[in-house]
């Protein structure tokens, strides 16, 4: 049996709108562009997976991209104060100095550890009154980097709380 003529025109009209439908771009629907919410993504699995110089690298990205994120930034001052504390001698300062930029003037809410590395950051900075200011904020947290805080507010007179705490926080 033969084709028709008019049976290839329907076949080939069929191919071509089968394709089309295949690989058409669709209004970009094929996108391939990466969205501030990728990196973010990111660092958020890399930070909960303990990869602090990955969440580091994403949470940046995010924030290159978008100054006012917080969870970019929360993820960053926690990537980057869990790298100063594992680093060596040598590369401390420089995590430290970064540590220092990132810091946010205003305090924040309903983040024990950030609060708790804020904290420490203006005591090893001699500043008190702002280390003060958040650990009290911090200690209102039930978790771990909550008890951390209390703990930083009782022992807030002692010049050894940075050795006391971060050892303490190390051996566990």
């Amino acid at each position: 049996r033969s084709f028709s003529s008019r049976k290839w025109l329907c076949l080939l009209a069929g191919l071509g709108m089968g394709s089309t439908l295949i690989y058409g771009n669709w209004f970009q629907a094929r996108d391939t562009s990466s969205y501030v919410q990728d990196e973010l993504l990111l660092a958020n699995a890399a930070h909960r997976l303990s990869r602090d110089a990955e969440a580091l690298t994403y949470a940046e990205a995010a924030l290159a991209r978008d100054p006012s994120l917080a969870a970019a930034r929360q993820v960053q001052l926690a990537s980057l104060f869990y790298l100063w504390t594992e680093a060596e001698l040598v590369e401390r300062d420089a995590y430290w100095n970064r540590l220092g930029a990132a810091i946010p003037q205003e305090a924040v809410e309903g983040d024990s550890l950030l609060s708790f590395i804020n904290g420490l950051y203006f005591w090893r900075e001699g500043d008190r009154d702002q280390a003060e200011k958040y650990w009290a904020i911090g200690a209102a947290g039930g978790d771990l980097a909550g008890q951390w805080c209390r703990e930083a507010q009782a022992i807030f007179e002692s010049e050894s709380v940075v050795d006391s705490l971060v050892g303490r926080w190390m051996m566990e």
